[in-house]
């Protein structure tokens, strides 16, 4: 009787050994990457590397800050990770944007640190397999293998998953440098071409038809050529063999082939429209410094910020509200939309000064000339309408200050002499007050971008010479906003008549208002 017992083996499924796209293989780490994938282009073209790192750098840069309630609880400033569970945020978040750029998705997991608290660690977005089933049915699981496989829910995963229209429940079928590969393919062979041409000794790829050799000669002379051209060092090595004629032909071409730069440049651009970044940004190629500063400010108010909104809404729905918490970035503290805002302000200051001063529309325009304020078409409608109403304005207040022209002429009443030098006295205040609202805020401005109060140069045109003086002299000690303020109140309280209320621009009716709303439309250009 034999010692061996018999198995039967039933056969359900079989998977081909060397075909890696099958569950034959279990991969506990380390799973190859394949030549077309993103991880292995990350690695070895430039221009895809740098493109991840500027978006990455972008959005872990933006200041943040953690709100309690309406209190700050935690800010990128002072950041003490009160909550515990993030000690760099700055480097988690320029994961998440790295990982979303590269694979359209990011992960974090809720795990204890060796000393019992809990923390939140980045995840490879690869390692990470939805159960496309369960996601039908509206149940999220991923299964990881660390290294024996295991079974992860929301509950223990913070995930990042883009919008696609074409996905209901998962990650996108479609991202950045997803839309990409072909480019960047296009650049890692043309590298790879250059590599292995230099690592050939310069010599372009041949065969060799030999006459009068025996077959043990012919593979001696092919174990040489193979170690002639094995690296540059041996591209000046000789060879003796016994044949009758040994014939190259050339059948590659050799480094004069990579001289197509336009091709080259445009896969380049094409990976920085992927990854939507300005070509001045991603090359550094900007005609001047100006169109670079102004291709920044766009890109951050078009992608940057957008992107990081919908970030800190990932984070708040899945971490920081549960918490009682809520994160925010912060933007318009940024250096570059502080300096738009100066901007805006000195060009809204420039624009009022000229529609105070000028009394038509040929001397506002002039103005608007000598200060180098562009306007629009849209805006020159609405000042064109304004001058138009404020002459009907002059020619209302013309009729109603002459006599009727039927009956005798009297002699004008003392009573309406009065009113009518009233009328002309508070129209003058008027315009004083918007000449003086008009320095103000220029001086103000000025402190704010850490400039002397009177390094501003203002001729007046209803500014009493007296009062102009005092105003003068009492800039030059003046060292913050309320000591500004106060000069322009005290260079007329000794005036009682004529002191003006300047924290108010009374005459500035609702067109002017209009206007000042449109500043921030496109239609105003900044000197």
């Amino acid at each position: 009787m034999s010692k061996y017992k018999s198995f039967p083996i039933i056969g359900t499924k079989s998977s081909l050994l060397w075909d890696e796209d099958t569950d034959a293989w279990v991969y506990l780490s380390g799973e190859p990457i394949k030549a077309d994938d993103p991880r292995s282009y990350y690695k070895i073209v430039p221009t895809l590397y740098r493109a991840v790192d500027i978006r990455a750098s972008a959005i872990a840069n933006l200041p943040w800050a953690i709100y309690r309630g309406e209190t700050e609880y935690d800010t990128s400033e002072n950041y003490e990770d009160k909550a515990g569970l993030i000690s760099n945020m700055n480097s988690m978040l320029y994961l998440i944007e790295a990982s979303l750029t590269l694979a359209g998705s990011a992960y974090w997991k809720r795990e204890k640190n060796p000393a019992g608290y809990d923390k939140l660690r980045h995840l490879n977005p690869t390692s990470m397999v939805l159960d496309e089933k369960k996601a039908h049915d509206g149940i999220i699981e991923w299964k990881r293998n660390e290294p024996e496989p295991k079974i992860y829910t929301p509950k223990e995963i913070i995930y990042f998953w883009y919008p696609d229209p074409y996905v209901e429940i998962g990650p996108p079928s479609a991202w950045p440098v997803q839309t990409a590969l072909a480019a960047c393919g296009v650049l890692a062979n043309v590298d790879e071409f250059a590599r292995n041409y230099f690592g050939r000794g310069a010599i372009k790829a041949m065969i060799f038809a030999m006459q009068g050799t025996s077959q043990d000669a012919a593979k001696d002379f092919e174990s040489w050529w193979n170690r002639f051209i094995s690296g540059i060092s041996n591209a000046f090595r000789t060879k003796v063999i016994n044949a009758e004629e040994v014939s190259p032909v050339v059948i590659g071409e050799g480094i004069k082939e990579l001289e197509n730069v336009t091709l080259s440049q445009e896969k380049r651009e094409e990976i920085a429209i992927a990854c939507a970044i300005p070509m001045s940004i991603l090359f550094a190629n900007a005609a001047n410094y100006a169109t670079a500063e102004r291709d920044k400010l766009n890109w951050y108010e078009d992608k940057i910020v957008p992107e990081a909104k919908w970030v800190a809404a990932v984070l708040n729905e899945q971490l920081f509200e549960p918490m009682g918490l809520r994160f925010r970035f912060l933007p318009e503290t940024l250096d570059i939309f502080q300096e738009d805002e100066t901007q805006r302000a000195e060009a809204m200051n420039w624009f009022m000064d000229a529609m105070t001063k000028a009394n038509t529309i040929e001397m506002a325009q002039a103005l608007f000339m000598i200060y180098g304020v562009e306007v629009g078409e849209e805006a020159m409608a609405l000042i064109e309408k304004h001058f138009a109403e404020k002459a009907e304005r002059a020619e209302q207040m013309q009729e109603q200050l002459q006599p009727a022209s039927s009956g005798p002429m009297e002699p004008p009443d003392e009573e309406e002499d009065e009113d009518e030098e009233q009328a002309t006295r508070q129209v003058d205040t008027q315009q004083l007050q918007r000449e003086l609202s008009i320095w103000q805020s220029k001086c103000l401005s000025a402190l704010k971008r850490g400039e002397a109060a009177s390094s501003i140069a203002f001729v007046p045109v209803h500014i009493p010479t007296e009062n102009y003086d005092r105003i003068v002299d009492g800039l030059t000690t003046a060292e913050d906003a309320e000591m500004v303020k106060d000069v322009f109140v005290a260079a007329f309280r000794d005036d009682a008549e004529q002191e003006p209320e300047i924290d108010r621009w009374e005459a500035l009716t609702a067109e002017i208002a209009t206007l000042k709303d449109m500043v921030s439309n496109p239609w105003l250009g900044y000197p």
